[in-house]
């Protein structure tokens, strides 16, 4: 039987407590032969003459741990920013994957079994895959969202972006794009943008009221974070649909269109982009932005300025294309010093941070299995989140899966008339996974030309 993959160990790590989480290290280094005692955070670990100070902690999403006196920094989520102050600081930094690699080829199977299985109450083995068929996953019918779902998916085990929820107005948004933040070298003009993890609205979990009776299924695994009636924790939320994006090849598509000093619009008027994402070391980024006229020197007489962005991962270096107004560009970076595709996943965590923060959230049950239980849930919040004072006919749409990935997402609502027409500006964004473990990439026509430009 195979053993627990590093995602799945990732997630029974992050789910220990602190306190427990510091003992696990202990006992993993005493098993190395090496005399520990925890001191808070910090396991003091001597062997011989030598001495390390490891400092274990879960940063979140947007913190930084102090690297203060720490020789090693454990980690239960690996992230870029907090991998480069290590590194900087010349500490060395083991997130939950290493942790587990330390566990496995550290110390004979036995040993390394009995550790994990004392902690975590689960065997290091992988449990073999007892999944339904998407098929006998939805039962009967009756409304057009399921039988849509059953039409377009057929035998597909996961439940992807094909379930449709028709509860905003039909506007299929189209228009150009924005990189995402966390992907640290998209290098879009935008004087408004700033790359990294800005833009995230910080770890709310407060709990909203809902306005109506729930008609979710009482489920018990139901996502971290959802209730029967509403969201209960929105953070708890969007950290189980990142653990479970994160390590899963995937397509990730984003538009946005609206004025340019609506959320996330950064100056553009429309936006877009695709991702499809093999591994984090291997994907593909198309994106178009479309932004006010005179950005660039007049070109032609377009009303409106567009740039187009394509990246490309192979596995050892990232390469560019850059196609703007007035050139062609084509650059090349290591992915060991800028980063893998993850950003893409946390990028979409902050989207749903800023627009699933409304006045009142209900949540009901689109997709039932044949014993009853449910598999996805349907989100809708509506009021204006206190972060859009001026939104009005605010609505989001959100759809989750049993395994707390968040299939897709659709807001609308509008802002204060800016052209004078005398209408309010309206504001549309969405986002969409599919082909969720079965996304594969493709080398893109113009690799040959970035790598001769770039020599690469």
């Amino acid at each position: 039987m195979p053993l627990l993959s590093p995602e799945r160990f990732g997630t029974l790590f992050r789910s220990l407590d602190s306190a427990a989480r510091t003992a696990f290290i202990a006992r993993l280094w005493a098993a190395r032969e090496w005399e520990t005692t925890i001191d808070g955070t910090d396991v003091i670990a001597t062997s011989g003459d030598a001495t390390q100070r490891i400092r274990v902690v879960d940063p979140g999403w947007f913190g930084m741990p102090s690297l203060e006196e720490a020789d090693v920094l454990v980690t239960a989520r690996d992230r870029e920013p907090v991998r480069e102050a290590a590194a900087a600081a010349d500490v060395t930094y083991l997130p939950p994957e290493a942790v587990r690699d330390r566990l496995l080829y550290g110390l004979d199977r036995e040993a390394a079994a009995t550790l994990f299985a004392e902690t975590f109450d689960h065997s290091l083995e992988a449990a073999p895959d007892t999944t339904f068929p998407f098929s006998k996953r939805i039962l009967g019918a009756g409304t057009a969202t399921l039988g849509a779902v059953r039409e377009r998916v057929g035998g597909s085990r996961q439940l992807s972006l094909l379930l449709v929820v028709a509860l905003l107005v039909g506007v299929a948004v189209a228009g150009p794009a924005l990189s995402p933040a966390g992907e640290s070298d998209v290098t879009v003009p935008s004087e408004t943008y700033t790359a990294g993890e800005a833009g995230a609205l910080g770890g709310s979990t407060e709990t909203a009221t809902s306005a109506t009776a729930a008609t979710a299924v009482d489920d018990a695994a139901r996502p971290d974070g959802l209730g029967e009636r509403s969201i209960t924790d929105r953070s708890a939320l969007l950290d189980g649909h990142v653990d479970a994006v994160l390590w899963t090849s995937r397509t990730l598509k984003v538009r946005a269109s609206g004025p340019p000093n609506a959320t996330l619009m950064n100056g553009r008027e429309m936006w877009r982009y695709t991702s499809r994402i093999a591994s984090p070391r291997q994907y593909r980024f198309d994106g178009r932005f479309v932004f006010p006229p005179s950005r660039f020197p007049p070109a032609n007489d377009s009303t409106v300025d567009i740039v187009d962005v394509s990246i490309y991962a192979d596995g050892r270096s990232k390469y560019r294309k850059q196609v703007d107004p007035t050139e062609t560009s084509y650059r090349e970076y290591a992915i060991d010093t800028t980063g893998d595709a993850s950003g893409f996943a946390r990028e979409v965590r902050s989207y749903f941070e800023a627009f699933l923060r409304g006045d009142r959230s209900v949540v009901d049950c689109v997709g039932t299995l044949e014993s009853g239980e449910c598999f996805a849930y349907r989100i809708v919040v509506t009021g204006a989140p206190s972060t859009f004072p001026d939104a009005d006919s605010y609505r989001a749409v959100a759809v989750v899966q049993d395994d707390g990935i968040i299939t897709s997402l659709e807001v609308s609502y509008t802002l204060p008339d800016r052209d004078g027409d005398g209408s309010r500006e309206p504001v549309y964004f969405t986002v969409e996974y599919d082909a969720i473990g079965e996304t594969t990439v493709s080398t893109p026509d113009w690799l040959s030309e970035a790598r001769n430009e770039t020599g690469g």
